[in-house]
């Protein structure tokens, strides 16, 4: 896993902020709402650090899906969000064979200085 988040900090070359913290949750544990303005929401109980999370993402590469999407979403405070998507079905490929594909997050949150707290919460 360390890999791959160092290949989504290169990818983000224009990120040069500080972090104290990385949280990781599951596309399926993000909530969006159908209006723009509402920030999507995250259960806190949903929401992992990268040590909690790392043996997720080996079982998840050993799944045999054909991809995993490691998406960077931006800051929340002084924390890096990357939400994890992967396919809904099952596939048989091994895992060095996995498509890893890295994802930064929509303009307006670049355009809001990297600040993703307009665009997610994380709630309790």
């Amino acid at each position: 896993m360390k890999r791959h988040f160092e290949r989504l900090m290169e990818f983000a070359n224009h990120f040069h902020q500080p972090y104290s913290r990385i949280y990781f949750a599951e596309g399926k544990s993000v909530r969006y709402f159908p209006d723009p303005d509402k920030p999507a929401e995250i259960s806190r109980q949903d929401v992992f650090t990268f040590e909690e999370y790392e043996n997720r993402f080996n079982e998840i590469l050993n799944q045999g899906h054909s991809w995993i999407n490691l998406s960077f979403e931006g800051m929340l405070d002084d924390t890096l969000l990357i939400i994890i998507e992967r396919p809904r079905y099952k596939n048989n490929i091994p895992p060095e064979r996995v498509s890893v594909n890295l994802s930064l997050p929509e303009w307006k949150t670049i355009d809001n200085n990297w600040d993703a707290a307009p665009f997610f919460k994380i709630t309790n």
